[in-house]
């Protein structure tokens, strides 16, 4: 049986080199390995006798950043995957259980779903920065959200950077209204309950916000090529304000 030294020795192609050790020993027995989906990099469920493991070997040169940030998230109390072993180019961490935000949302439409990622993007804005600077998460779609047994947790750091929080807000609104039912009466109510929770915990202003999920729309735009012309349409409407019926959150509060 092959030790968790030994895989992750096979799935990197080199030796490793471990710079943060954290209740994983690499003698650890390995029983499966399942290669998961992941559009950036390689991602694997590695299963051992005590627990379930993901190793994600970073295709870019990013994996600094998601390190620091999850090593942030433990200190400063914000949900998200514990690192167990890292090195250069790769995480080792804990598998977290659950159903993702974005089934969740899509299948309830209940607002009680968005107010919890309203919730955790106001610790993690709160926490994660200082009075200066706001740390953004970035690729905040609804599926790098997942149910636990503890709460919502955050996943995928490695586009994290300093900016405005708004850029967050929009694109989970710009994904919960781009995910089927696609940009239904509903859906913009959903918006809205997300983005009032939000408010209610921070006080911060939302001018502007309209911006980031035309911003997050158009992305959406570019990678969707049998979507594109619905999303198109639905982003002049949105631009010329003549959607978003609730109320008009690109004033200052």
């Amino acid at each position: 049986m092959n030790t968790l030294e030994k895989t992750m020795t096979d799935l990197l192609g080199r030796g490793i080199d471990v710079t943060h050790v954290s209740e994983m020993p690499l003698n650890a027995p390995v029983l499966e390995v399942l290669r998961l989906t992941s559009r950036k990099n390689a991602v694997y469920l590695i299963k051992t006798p005590d627990r379930e493991l993901v190793l994600k070997v970073f295709e870019n040169d990013r994996w600094e950043r998601e390190q620091t940030i999850l090593l942030s998230c433990q200190s400063r109390g914000v949900l998200a995957p514990k690192p167990l072993l890292m090195g250069e180019g790769f995480i080792v961490m804990d598998y977290l259980k659950g159903p993702n935000l974005c089934d969740l949302v899509n299948e309830t439409l209940d607002p009680v779903y968005p107010r919890m990622i309203a919730r955790w993007l106001a610790d993690f804005h709160g926490n994660l920065g200082d009075e200066e600077v706001t740390l953004v998460k970035s690729d905040a779609k609804l599926q790098n959200f997942i149910l636990t047994e503890r709460g919502v947790a955050g996943l995928d750091f490695e586009l994290a950077h300093e900016g405005d929080p708004l850029e967050d807000l929009g694109e989970v609104c710009a994904h919960i209204l781009n995910t089927d039912p696609m940009f239904i009466e509903e859906k913009y109510a959903l918006c809205d309950q997300f983005l009032r929770c939000y408010l209610s915990i921070t006080d911060h202003s939302l001018e502007g916000i309209t911006y980031w999920v035309v911003s997050a729309l158009k992305e959406a735009a570019h990678f969707r090529p049998d979507q594109r012309e619905r999303l198109e349409k639905e982003i002049e409407e949105l631009d010329r304000g003549e959607v978003w019926p609730f109320y008009h959150h690109d004033q200052k509060r």
